[in-house]
């Protein structure tokens, strides 16, 4: 199993893996740490406390943090992870360009998850655990006869999360997606996207499904 959660989810996580539960083969913290609202202790304590879980930690871990949360700044940021993996833990910590104005909620909106989903695929892969095969991206490139340097715009779409939509137009690399709460709004806003440029364009994905002409 992989344990997961965001904010205090995300501490509850770092805590559960700590406990080398059975089974437990990695462990992912999206924007947990030890946050008081000001309370002095947190200072003091966060060294102490993260050096113990990282201490206790056997499996692979992977953090997740938008520069600009006002939970978790920066500089305590890398305090935990020094402690952390100061206790001997095996950490990646991903430390993400801002989002929005509030980088902590910010990361369960769309754009945020856009972002720390592309990272989740990536260490899941570079330790042999589940997520979409990455040569998907091949087959899409070629369906669409796109050269591979397109690969990181085709990667984008399959990691992207909700419902989704990918419009091009046939035989051209003019193409655009559009992440959305229901797939008919992400059809729309692809399709949109799309035809900006001036030209015919069909819908050629629905969230991971080819239905473009081959």
């Amino acid at each position: 199993m992989i344990a997961i959660g965001t904010s205090a989810g995300g501490a509850a996580s770092l805590a559960l893996g700590a406990r080398s539960p059975p089974g437990l083969l990695a462990v992912i913290d999206i924007a947990g740490g030890e946050h008081l609202g000001g309370c002095p202790v947190v200072a003091d304590s966060v060294p102490v406390d993260f050096r113990a879980l990282g201490s206790r930690s056997h499996v692979p871990n992977l953090w997740v943090f938008a520069k600009n949360d006002p939970n978790h700044p920066i500089d305590q940021i890398e305090v935990m992870r020094a402690a952390f993996t100061g206790g001997g833990a095996d950490l990646k910590l991903a430390l993400l360009e801002p989002i929005g104005e509030d980088g902590h909620t910010g990361l369960g909106s769309n754009a945020g998850r856009a972002q720390w989903l592309v990272e989740i695929d990536s260490f899941l892969r570079a330790h042999n655990l589940p997520t979409w095969p990455i040569s998907n991206v091949d087959v899409v490139l070629q369906r669409l006869q796109w050269p591979q340097s397109s690969r990181n715009y085709v990667q984008a779409y399959l990691a992207a999360p909700g419902e989704k939509a990918f419009a091009r137009t046939p035989g051209k690399q003019n193409a655009s997606y559009r992440t959305a709460l229901t797939l008919d709004d992400a059809r729309r806003l692809a399709l949109d996207a799309c035809q900006q440029k001036g030209e015919p364009c069909v819908i050629a994905m629905e969230d991971d499904r080819w239905i473009g002409s081959q």
